[in-house]
């Protein structure tokens, strides 16, 4: 009985591995068969090896991976038994197949998505780069413009150095941006994919001729890229600006002229931009430790309160905010002085972007539009707040 008992558990952990055994061979290993040297030594039959493995991966772990052993038991048998080149990629293609209906048919998003793309036609010789500006840390450019009521825009410098290939960029931001190409003399663009299909992308530099395209296909995943069935033209993700050898930015070419946009220019720039002009035009002004003191001593109340005010480690965080207080989401670094009568504050001042704003007396609130910022009353006039500071200097 232990005998059998044993048996049973031996035999249990082989299916367990058989159901989960698909992964890309490793060509460096010493102890390879004879079919898996073929393949290594063939680029399209590693290709092939890789790309099923990307769907297998997808879906070993759920009731996919069970069916797909169903409909191909022993395919790595079956693989070890093939003397050509051309019965190793009949095998493949059915196996890839086999897993991309699976995978498919568990995730229609998947499906309708790579419709999308396939309606796109790209040639399947050009390269495809899906860049996410998503993500992608707090180092950041902001256009002197909006294309959104709420955000700041931001900017991306995209530079392609790829000599005598077909190039197709798959630009993905959840933030309004203007998308700015530049590209060697020799490198084609053939078409850009902005990837988000909303009104607040904009697009600038690309050659005349450039084909462009506000589709959802792709969003900046090689996951999604690959279902998307663009697979065929090398999809690459990237969060590296320069695409190929980088070179001085001087070698690159711009056309700046050339702009594609459905976006319309904001009259008034929203959000942090908005604050920064503001702080430009001297109506508002950063908190110092001065004017801390000053309001901790004198005390202000709420006129609109929406975030806690409290300066009690205000000097410690207000140490760490960055770049004019643009970048940091603490609210202690967007506490300001209201020194000129302001109607309204931007627009997209909510959440994280939020700010405190202290009026002084006899000088009118500004309105909110509707934002999570807090209007606070100081206790005490403009000007007894500015002959204070000067006795501090």
């Amino acid at each position: 009985m232990r005998a059998l008992s044993g048996f049973l558990i031996i035999l249990g952990m082989f299916f367990v591995s058989v159901a989960v055994c698909a992964k890309p061979l490793d060509c460096g290993k010493k102890d390879i068969s004879r079919v898996e040297r073929k393949i290594c030594g063939n680029m399209d039959l590693k290709n092939l090896d890789k790309k099923f493995d990307r769907f297998y991966e997808m879906i070993k772990y759920t009731g996919g991976g069970k069916k797909f052993n169903e409909i191909n038991p022993e395919w790595e048998l079956k693989r070890s038994r093939c003397l050509t080149e051309r019965c190793i990629k009949n095998l493949y293609e059915k196996l890839t197949k086999d897993a991309l209906n699976i995978l498919l048919e568990q995730n229609p998003n998947y499906k309708q998505m790579r419709e999308e793309c396939r309606t796109l036609n790209i040639p399947p010789e050009c390269e495809v780069y899906a860049f996410d500006a998503n993500g992608t840390g707090l180092n950041i450019d902001y256009a002197e413009f909006a294309i959104d009521e709420n955000y700041e825009t931001h900017v991306k410098n995209i530079r392609v150095n790829r000599p005598e290939k077909c190039v197709v960029l798959a630009l993905s931001s959840f933030e309004p941006t203007v998308w700015k190409i530049h590209y060697t003399p020799d490198t084609k663009i053939y078409g850009v994919i902005l990837a988000y299909d909303d009104d607040n992308q904009m697009l600038q530099g690309v050659p005349v001729g450039t084909k462009v395209w506000r589709n959802q296909c792709l969003k900046g995943s090689v996951r999604e890229a690959f279902l998307s069935g663009l697979a065929d033209n090398n999809v690459v993700e990237t969060k590296n600006t320069y695409i190929g050898a980088r070179l001085p930015d001087e070698r690159y070419m711009h056309q700046a002229r050339n702009i594609d946009v459905t976006a319309k220019i904001q009259q008034e720039l929203p959000n942090h931009e908005g604050v920064g002009f503001l702080v430009k035009n001297g109506v508002l002004r950063p908190v110092d430790e001065k004017d801390a003191a000053f309001l901790i001593d004198r005390g202000y109340s709420a006129i609109d309160k929406w975030m806690p005010v409290d300066f009690t480690h205000w000097k410690n965080v207000r140490s760490g905010c960055k770049d004019a207080l643009r970048f940091s989401h603490s609210s202690e670094c967007h506490y300001y002085i209201l020194e000129k009568p302001l109607e309204k504050l931007p627009r997209g001042l909510s959440g994280v972007y939020g700010i405190v704003v202290f009026v002084p007396e006899k000088m009118t609130p500004p309105e909110k539009h509707g934002t999570t910022s807090s209007i606070m009353r100081m206790h005490a006039g403009l000007e007894e707040l500015n002959n204070y500071r000067r006795k501090k200097e």
